[in-house]
């Protein structure tokens, strides 16, 4: 075998193949450890960010659970007959209804908006876990 700068040539006299071993150089081998470091080591200010965000994610999931728990329970005790819902905003326009479909279709809404929005933060948590 006759071995050239970091490349090495080998033939094998049955099957008259040429391999090539590509050796690393000290170049990328201090590339690869640098990187290697820099994923495994976080920074403290990294951590505590990190840390920061995950507490207002489980404070934004742990606020919209009670609120669509608040929803299915009223869903379930509710009197059909004597439910009222209002809307209003702030410059004093309303809007009520008696109607039991009309509340009923607003809460389905409600409970599956929520459940939207307790997914969206649950993959934001899962994904600042990896």
């Amino acid at each position: 075998m006759k071995k050239t700068n970091a490349v090495a040539k080998a033939t094998t006299e049955e099957k008259g193949t040429t391999l090539k071993v590509v050796k690393p150089t000290k170049e990328t081998k201090n590339n690869v450890s640098t990187n290697v470091q820099s994923q495994q080591e976080p920074t403290i200010e990294e951590l505590i960010r990190k840390t920061e965000k995950m507490g207002r994610l489980a404070d934004r999931w742990e606020r919209l659970n009670e609120k669509k728990k608040r929803i299915e329970n009223f869903m379930i005790s509710h009197d059909r007959d004597s439910a009222t819902m209002r809307i209003s905003d702030n410059q004093g326009n309303s809007f009520e209804s008696v109607s039991p479909k009309t509340l009923e279709k607003i809460m389905i809404f409600w409970v599956e908006e929520f459940d939207n929005a307790i997914k969206s933060v649950e993959e934001e948590i899962k994904e600042l876990n990896k």
